[in-house]
């Protein structure tokens, strides 16, 4: 890990996004961002679906002493029958615990929801609303499935 950071601290210290698979089943993440933050680089950002950090608030609590500045979490809507739909199960609370964790620690949050047409475009409102109340640092959104070509 070190080799590859020293490799992009040669590229320029930018920003470092740290994803691929889910990169909360690290265990040694921290020291990763630790060793990051050593280096001199100004922000790390975590993408995640937010599982572990629903789960392990101690967890949490260290990547944000480790040095990580803010949490890119996929966030699909604010009705349970979204993530039914998309993931497979309910994953509503988890989301809400995520953000409350992150929140508690003082890390930045992006909201990251994947729009498909017909099962959450409509729910685009309420996460607009959630995002303004909880005073979320921003939103990315990713739009998924198939457009007549007149609407493109």
């Amino acid at each position: 890990m070190r080799k590859w950071l020293e490799h992009l601290v040669e590229a320029g210290k930018l920003f470092i996004h740290l994803s691929g698979g889910e990169p909360t089943v690290r265990n040694d993440l921290p020291e990763i961002i630790s060793l990051a933050n050593q280096m001199g680089f100004p922000y790390i950002q975590l993408n995640t679906n937010g599982l572990r950090l629903s789960l392990d608030l101690e967890y949490v609590r260290r990547l944000k002493e480790a040095g990580l500045s803010s949490v890119f979490m996929q966030f699909d809507g604010t009705r349970d029958e979204i993530y039914l739909q998309l993931r497979g199960r309910s994953l509503l609370a988890v989301k809400d615990k995520a953000i409350q964790n992150c929140s508690d620690n003082h890390l930045g949050i992006v909201l990251v929801p994947t729009i498909v047409p017909g099962v959450n475009a409509v729910n685009i409102w309420c996460m607009k609303k959630l995002w303004i109340m909880n005073l979320l640092r921003t939103v990315r959104r990713s739009l998924s499935g198939s457009r007549p070509m007149q609407q493109t």
